[in-house]
């Protein structure tokens, strides 16, 4: 099955907008291919950067949303954007790719700054690197993850191609790296508001919420635009130029036509039309509040949800990224060193980038599990092998004993040029070991035993020895 990404900004409830402009289409299509869809907290920062209670609040919310709408954890990745580095790390290698003057030619880009001039100016003046650089951040979200189609409506395609030309500049450079994604037009265009507006928002005032009672739903369709024309209940109307028709042909497909020839024929007036659009529209939403009323009675179960889709999405994106970075001749992976400071174990970690961040204790015991649970083969440039046969002077009899009872426990592998030296079953003292435990090539994290034909580790592999021994025996003895 080919596979899709969308996503949508945790900037507020779902509107009778999003779902027939968008999400009512992702779940027909949650049938029909590999669906990814991402909560874009980041992106959502770009221009709520000074809200950000806000963008949190609404993370659950919004999946609440999707969620009652009928989008499906077993079929779909549901994750959550901040949460995936990888993303970001992308960003910033295709931002070398972009030039500030394309950005500025988007026509998406330019109708969302020209819409929000409270916040960066009446001519766009004031606009940030990051609000402009969104479709940088997009084309990371859809190759990250290998998506082939992307759900759209037309005002979206620009930002498609862009981020269709950035693959080809990245795959010109650094060889096929990505597919270029295709748009997937909605059948729905843009859902208008009830004041007649292009756009449905919560910022216009002019849109009705999934979540919307009956009272607040009763008040916004009663303000709604109708046909200026239409002055006595028995007028003559044209329903083309009424928002109350409009949102009927969306809800009560049933009694469509009947509305229609009343309406041009002056034998229903503006109320009794809004009643009747009231009784639809709370029909159409009932089902959906319902659903969502559970998941509000649950949150462990929505935090659940979020969490299983993007710890699937973590893997797709690490995965993937091995890919980028070795086209990209970048180094791959991540390496512990450990310091002796008195009787203290330091823990630093060094990223592909070069940051550097001390561990919290608890991930610190995570590693230490790490090691005893997966003691493996991992070095590349020496002759490295699994063993538990530290030296007696670094570890105590009783930590030992225990360490070598974990041993057994394992298959033992040996380098092929070594698999003829069964030195753990016999035991002999005729070589050293010297054991770093450390994050290394691939995901295995492991305990690595430098193994020495000639007895001679040097200097730090004697610390390393005694550093490795004290690190495990602390595990051991907790």
């Amino acid at each position: 099955m080919d596979k899709i990404l969308t996503g949508i900004r945790p900037t507020g409830n779902l509107h009778i907008g999003h779902y027939f402009g968008a999400v009512q289409n992702w779940v027909k299509l949650q049938d029909k291919y590999i669906t990814n869809i991402e909560i874009a907290d980041v992106q959502a920062l770009t221009d709520n950067f000074n809200n950000p209670e806000k963008v949190r609040k609404n993370v659950r919310e919004l999946t609440m949303d999707l969620l009652a709408c009928g989008i499906d954890p077993n079929k779909v990745t549901l994750f959550v954007q901040s949460y995936i580095p990888e993303i970001a790390e992308m960003t910033v290698y295709y931002s070398n790719l972009v030039t500030i003057a394309r950005l500025f030619r988007n026509p998406t880009v330019k109708s969302e700054v020209n819409q929000k001039k409270e916040l960066f100016g009446n001519k766009g003046e004031g606009i940030t690197y990051g609000f402009l650089g969104y479709p940088v951040s997009q084309a990371a979200d859809i190759t990250i993850f290998d998506g082939k189609y992307i759900p759209v409506g037309e005002d979206q395609l620009p930002l498609i191609e862009q981020c269709r030309e950035i693959v080809r500049k990245f795959n010109s450079i650094y060889g096929e790296t990505f597919i270029e994604p295709e748009p997937l037009l909605t059948e729905n265009k843009r859902i208008k508001g009830l004041d007649g507006n292009d756009k449905m928002g919560k910022s216009l005032g002019n849109a009705i919420y999934l979540c919307d009672d009956i009272d607040t739903v009763s008040k916004k369709i009663m303000g709604a635009v109708t046909d200026p024309n239409k002055i006595k209940k028995d007028d003559k109307a044209n329903p083309h130029v009424c928002m109350v028709y409009y949102y009927h042909q969306l809800v009560n497909q049933d009694n469509l036509k009947t509305v229609c020839s009343e309406c041009k024929e002056g034998l229903r007036g503006c109320v009794a039309c809004k009643k009747e659009l009231i009784n639809s529209m709370m029909e159409f939403l009932k089902p959906i509040q319902d659903r969502r009323k559970v998941y509000e009675e649950n949150p462990n179960l929505v935090d659940e949800i979020l969490i299983d889709g993007t710890k699937k999405a973590k893997v797709k994106a690490e995965t993937k990224m091995k890919e980028i970075r070795k086209n990209m001749k970048i180094k791959d992976g991540e390496s512990v060193e450990i310091y002796l400071d008195s009787d203290n174990i330091i823990l630093k970690k060094y990223s592909p980038l070069g940051n550097i961040m001390e561990f919290y204790k608890s991930y610190v015991n995570s590693i230490y599990e790490a090691i005893l649970e997966n003691i493996m083969i991992v070095d590349r440039d020496k002759v490295v092998a699994v063993a538990g046969d530290l030296k007696k002077k670094y570890l105590d009899k009783s930590i030992s004993s225990k360490l070598d009872n974990i041993i057994e426990q394992r298959e033992v592998v040996l380098e092929p040029k070594l698999r003829d030296f069964n030195f753990i079953e016999d035991k002999k003292e005729t070589a050293s070991y010297a054991i770093s435990p450390i994050i290394v090539s691939g995901d295995a994290i492991g305990a690595v035993i430098i193994f020495s034909l000639d007895n001679n580790l040097g200097e730090f592999e004697e610390k390393t020895v005694s550093i490795a021994a004290k690190f495990l025996g602390k595990y051991i003895e907790e």
